[in-house]
């Protein structure tokens, strides 16, 4: 009697490319999806040990507008430390458009947004409903990246400019059942810090 082997797929679906050698061969494409899942799981973490221990959240406690303010101030200067505010210019200083003459009449200052080939400005945010409910937040000046052919600036849009995020931890206000007391939840938000210069995303 002739007996059938089964053949589980999966085991063949799943296994890794492998070089000539034996070993495992790894892409750029497989290192960037493993370097994202690393640090989506890393942020994860941080929250989820941030939600269980005692003291860093209150979304079981309704407070009204004052006993609120005073827990927010706490916890602000206890565990959510907010960055420094960057240094400001004036509106006639801070620039709102790709600043080509700039970098051609003036020196190179000692801020990198200034000498970057992807230059960004600092634009004030508010949100009442959030803790700390202003902060700033990078914005790019050009679409393209600044390159310079015989010492003179040019806009290239060969190449692309793209705002760097980073994810920062904010408290926001919940209403409570009545509307007159309010709680604390923890919430991950991304903010732009900053801007580079990246190669555009190919297109096929």
């Amino acid at each position: 009697m002739k007996q059938s082997t089964a053949v589980n797929h999966s085991q063949y679906n799943h296994q890794p490319s492998r070089a000539h050698d034996g070993t495992n061969q790894r892409t750029p494409q497989t290192d960037a999806q493993t370097r994202r899942m690393a640090l989506d799981l890393h942020l994860k973490q941080i929250i989820l040990f941030l939600l269980l221990v005692p003291g860093f959240t209150c979304s079981r406690m309704c407070l009204d507008e004052r006993n609120l303010t005073d827990a927010v101030l706490r916890k602000l200067h206890n565990h959510f430390l907010q960055p420094p505010a960057p240094p400001l210019r004036t509106a006639e200083q801070e620039p709102v458009t790709c600043p080509l003459d700039l970098y051609q009449h003036q020196r190179p200052s000692e801020d990198p947004r200034t000498r970057s080939l992807s230059p960004w400005r600092y634009v004030h945010k508010t949100d009442p409903d959030y803790f700390p409910s202003s902060y700033y937040e990078a914005k790019c000046l050009c679409t393209g990246c600044i390159m310079f052919k015989d010492d003179v600036p040019y806009q290239n849009h060969s190449f692309n400019s793209v705002a760097l995020m980073q994810t920062r931890l904010f408290l926001k206000k919940e209403p409570c059942a009545g509307g007159k007391k309010y709680r604390l939840k923890l919430e991950a938000k991304k903010v732009a810090v900053g801007c580079t210069c990246v190669r555009p995303p190919r297109t096929f």
